[in-house]
């Protein structure tokens, strides 16, 4: 198959969207499919790498404040020109931007099969900052026209495959290249970790309160940037914790098998790829109530805890700390559960869908 991966994060990945679009792009050419990734790059000329399998074409694209990877600014025309010249079986789109807006009218117009991942809760517009809130209306109204008109939607979790009414869905979960985390867990020294941008909705604040209220000796490493960085830096100081501001995902591969517990305390969330990163590397997890995947079970894998009450954040992460069986059967259970994850099986649930698609599509031909 011929495959376009729509994305305006990818290589080097910062966000979970980038990671995902990433494996998946290696996932897909290395099962000899052809596959041409357009995503973003703040400079002012478009970049193209050609390889065999694998090519991607980069759009001149601008970097918001507080993020570290750009938005592409693409132009309609050289869409079009390239899915002319590539003839993809299918295009893919990732998340919401300028950049996949136009991907999905281009590819509509030349009667291309278009395929959407839903990674996205409209939450996370409303406690963005003033410009996202601006632009509400118009994100709302081009994620629901994408989704609905897409020939095929994958959702990330049962929950969404439940929630979202479309004529041909498919629940495929996201994916983690489980060899790249693994590690055996020999000692314990308290040390929590936090992956993630430093946005309103990813609530690192209670995590930086729940760190006052902890009765145990504890560390908190914090990677990622966003808008709320000064504000959370201030209120965390005079606490053990470090911010390692946005790190190279070689090097954040690395800290989950440095560090012990991992912590998910966002308000909304639909599956955030660091869950399936930190089962892979056998961390136990406290995670917040609010996400919608059901990948981490009380007292099998991890703990939950309300996300808007540190003091239930804290004595969660109190009970792992404490609970030396708890944490060892967490580990033990994350290490086996993550393989159910593994691009080597999620693969080709996408790679299936795919094929059904341009199947289908011949047959009405």
């Amino acid at each position: 198959m011929k495959v376009v991966l729509v994305a305006d994060d990818y290589e080097p990945p910062v966000t979970g969207i980038g990671v995902y679009t990433n494996g998946l792009a290696q996932y897909l050419s290395d099962r000899g499919h052809e596959v041409l990734v357009l995503t973003s790059d703040a400079k002012d000329k478009p970049v193209w790498d050609k390889g065999e399998y694998l090519s991607v074409y980069r759009f001149p694209g601008y970097r918001p404040r507080g993020r570290h990877f750009s938005v592409a600014l693409p132009k309609k025309k050289r869409i079009r020109t390239l899915f002319t010249q590539f003839k993809p079986d299918l295009v893919h789109y990732q998340g919401l931007s300028p950049l996949v807006r136009a991907a999905y009218f281009e590819a509509k117009r030349l009667g291309i099969k278009h395929v959407y991942t839903n990674h996205l809760v409209m939450e996370n517009f409303q406690s963005n900052s003033l410009m996202a809130k601006m632009f509400l209306p118009y994100l709302k109204s081009s994620h629901t026209k994408i989704q609905q008109c897409s020939d095929l939607l994958l959702t990330p979790t049962k929950h969404m495959y439940q929630r979202v009414t479309h004529q041909n869905k498919v629940h495929v979960p996201n994916f983690v290249q489980v060899k790249h985390y693994e590690t055996e867990r020999k000692s314990f020294h308290g040390k929590l970790l936090y992956v993630g941008r430093l946005d309103k909705e990813k609530n690192v604040e209670s995590l930086i309160t729940a760190m006052r209220r902890l009765q145990t000796s504890c560390t908190l490493t914090i990677v990622g940037s966003g808008s709320e960085e000064k504000r959370l830096k201030r209120k965390a100081k005079g606490l053990p914790v470090a911010f390692l501001g946005q790190l190279d995902h070689t090097m954040v591969t690395s800290l989950y098998k440095q560090h012990d517990i991992f912590v998910l305390p966002s308000t909304h969330e639909v599956f955030g790829i660091v869950l399936l990163e930190a089962m892979a590397a056998g961390m136990p997890i406290a995670c917040s109530q609010n996400v919608q995947s059901d990948v981490v079970v009380p007292y099998v894998n991890g703990l939950l805890f309300y996300p808007h009450d540190p003091d239930d954040l804290a004595r969660q992460v109190e009970i792992l700390v404490r609970n030396r069986p708890l944490r060892l059967r967490c580990i033990e259970n994350n290490q086996e559960k993550a393989q159910r994850f593994d691009v080597s099986v999620i693969g080709p649930e996408i790679e299936g869908a795919y094929a059904s698609l341009v199947a289908s599509s011949s047959v009405k031909q």
